[in-house]
């Protein structure tokens, strides 16, 4: 993984919302660029949420896109 790597990014039940370009990392986090309708926005992840696939990277964002009920239970 290297800076300018593509990015694809999922939510938790596995649907695509898109890639981004990794712009920075830490030893426990990597910051993706990603487009939005607003402009540019950095997402910083956590790298064991951040797994490859071929020659790119694939990120699942736990707990967003998941059917809960609103009342948490």
């Amino acid at each position: 993984m290297v800076l300018g790597d593509i990015v694809e990014i999922e939510l938790a039940d596995s649907s695509p919302i898109g890639g981004g370009i990794i712009c920075g990392m830490t030893y426990d986090v990597v910051d993706i660029w990603v487009q939005t309708r607003d402009g540019l926005m950095t997402l910083g992840v956590p790298r064991r949420w951040i797994t490859p696939i071929g020659p790119r990277w694939k990120v699942q964002l736990p707990g967003l896109g998941v059917n809960t009920p609103s009342d948490g239970s």
